[in-house]
């Protein structure tokens, strides 16, 4: 069975860590299988908001986009997904981000432009197969202000423990 610390903390008071409370679950009689952490294979990507999206001179595909992070200027990002567009709320990488895989996020020179960091697929964060353009988090901040600058992984929650315990036939009462 697997058990979401998040989920979990909804329905019940805890004021202990994942670690711990798999500690105690397991003194308690519960064979705990593994503590799988979830959300934490990228560090320094933002909740941004696409400002501009124009298409890039001597390219077919790639644009020159605007991006809102929060700060006092607004970061050049060049981007080849089919899908980006002005308005967008979306996962920014910024230079120096590390990505699942060790890939580091560096700034480069595309068609003459400094792009200064990437936007991101869920695929390129590790949270899904999904490659089929860049994430947009439109849906996740619908009616409020999105928390432009934000770390991506605090603003969605995607941190959490996740305990995979092996329930007995004789521990019907843990089911």
């Amino acid at each position: 069975m697997l058990v979401s610390y998040n989920w979990l903390k909804k329905y019940v008071d805890l004021d202990i860590s994942g670690e711990e409370l798999a500690e105690r679950l397991t003194f308690a009689g519960l064979e705990l299988d593994e503590i799988i952490y979830q959300g934490g294979g990228f560090t320094n990507v933002t909740v941004a908001q696409v400002l501009t999206c124009d298409p890039v001179k001597g390219s077919d595909h790639l644009h020159l986009l605007g991006v809102d992070i929060g700060g006092a200027e607004p970061l050049t990002v060049i981007c080849g997904a089919p899908n980006v567009a002005a308005g967008q709320i979306v996962a920014c990488a910024k230079v120096g981000a590390e990505l699942p895989g060790g890939f580091q996020i560096t700034a480069r020179k595309t068609f003459g432009v400094l792009s200064q960091g990437m936007i991101c697929s869920q695929k390129e964060l590790g949270l899904s197969e999904d490659h089929s353009g860049i994430w947009v988090l439109d849906d996740y901040f619908a009616g409020q202000a999105a928390p432009l600058g934000q770390e991506l992984a605090e603003a969605l929650a995607l941190k959490d423990t996740v305990l995979l315990i092996e329930l007995t036939p004789n521990r019907s009462d843990c089911l």
